[in-house]
This record gives structure tokens, C-alpha cells and sequence, in this order.
């Protein structure tokens, strides 16, 4: 499960027919369940049920399109220490 929260700013509003913005936030990944049939060694307590990330990126609004770029970078570790 994935919720992001993230704002924006309408860098360039052109009109009603094209807007181009930016956009930033963090997320939070919870960790629902694992499938260890491919990971024989892998536990479910291996792994932090919480992770946090930063997003951020631009998008582009044409009439009813959207098109969004953006990138995402781990803020704390999946895997817990062993």
C-alpha cells in the first residue's frame, strides 16, 4: 500500500487548454505481505513494513490529458539490519 501526498505549482498556466507544473511530497509504502516462493531465505521479518520516500517531477495538462514525469528516492531502508 502506497500513499503519497504531494503539492504543486502551476509553473506556466497557459490558458485552460495547457498548463505545465511541478510537483513534490513524500510517501509512505506499507508493506502488505510478501511472497517467498521465489525467496526461500527471505522472512517477512526481514523487511520494515514502513518505508518513506520523496517524490518529485513535473506534469503537463493539455485539455483532459495529463502526463506526469517524476522520480522517487528511498528515504529509509527496506531490508531491517541483521
Amino acid at each position: 500500500i502506497k500513499v503519497p501526498v504531494l503539492i504543486g505549482y502551476k509553473l506556466i498556466p497557459l490558458e485552460s487548454m495547457l498548463n505545465v507544473r511541478l510537483f513534490a511530497g513524500p510517501s509512505v509504502s506499507y508493506v502488505a505481505d510478501i511472497n517467498t516462493k521465489d525467496f526461500q531465505n527471505l522472512d517477512k521479518n526481514d523487511i520494515n513494513r514502513g518505508v518513506w520516500s520523496a517524490n518529485a517531477g513535473i506534469g503537463l495538462d493539455l485539455l483532459f490529458l495529463f502526463l506526469d514525469a517524476g522520480y522517487e528516492i528511498g528515504m529509509s531502508k527496506v531490508f531491517k539490519d541483521t
